[in-house]
């Protein structure tokens, strides 16, 4: 696969973006200077941008945050994009052929496809229980104003 992937990416120079909004169009990029100093529009025209289920934003931003440089080529992003959707496909497609046996999709099926690599099955367990502890304290109704500092 990642042979295929270099083969249909062209070798070309790496471009630095001239704004950080310029892979927005046109028409955006016109709203966008009506509101310049405005932070909040700025922010809501550029999520309105971001389709759902579009990886692109958020797979940059983690390869930043493992290191790579602060603006990823595009070409790179695209490459770790199309891993990513390959990756949920192919997992989401396992839980599914496993929900065939139990009746209905859940996240137990997803825990039976990960059960043989111990590194994600500790992680989605954590991760699983801070999620539980969380909608417990949301909703206890513990307000941590009210608690006093000593």
């Amino acid at each position: 696969m990642a042979t295929e992937l270099k083969k249909k990416l062209p070798v070309k120079a790496r471009k630095r973006k001239a704004t950080p909004h310029s892979d927005l169009e046109p028409d955006t990029e016109k709203e966008l200077a009506e509101f310049q100093d405005d932070d909040e529009n700025r922010v809501e025209l550029e999520a309105n941008q971001r389709q759902r289920g579009d990886f692109t934003y958020s797979v940059r931003d983690m390869m930043i945050g493992f290191g790579d440089d602060m603006e990823p080529m595009e070409e790179s992003v695209a490459v770790m994009k199309e891993f990513v959707v390959e990756y949920i496909h192919c997992m989401t497609k396992k839980a599914v052929d496993v929900s065939a046996v139990k009746g209905k999709l859940d996240t137990e099926c997803f825990i039976f496809t990960i059960r043989k690599d111990q590194e994600k099955y500790g992680r989605v367990k954590d991760l699983l229980q801070a999620n539980d502890e969380l909608k417990e304290v949301l909703n206890s109704g513990f307000d941590p104003a009210d608690e006093k500092v000593y």
